[in-house]
């Protein structure tokens, strides 16, 4: 039996990765990552995968300043 995703919203997922929500935002619109899931209503979705790349994302663009 497979386990199902624990999946948060854009606001948890930022909080959890340590930025903003705009800045996740800006992230999307510059196609570096998406969403892991998109509701009917059109909510994006995230799971702890997601979020892990949204650290990494954020560390890559620290190291970009040196």
């Amino acid at each position: 039996m497979s386990e199902k995703k624990q999946l948060v919203s854009i606001g948890v997922a930022a909080k959890n990765a340590g930025i903003s929500r705009q800045s996740l935002q800006y992230y999307l619109m510059l196609d570096l990552m998406e969403p892991t899931e998109v509701t009917d209503s059109g909510r994006r979705k995230f799971d702890q995968a997601a979020v892990e790349r949204i650290k990494l994302i954020k560390k890559l663009e620290y190291l970009k300043t040196f």
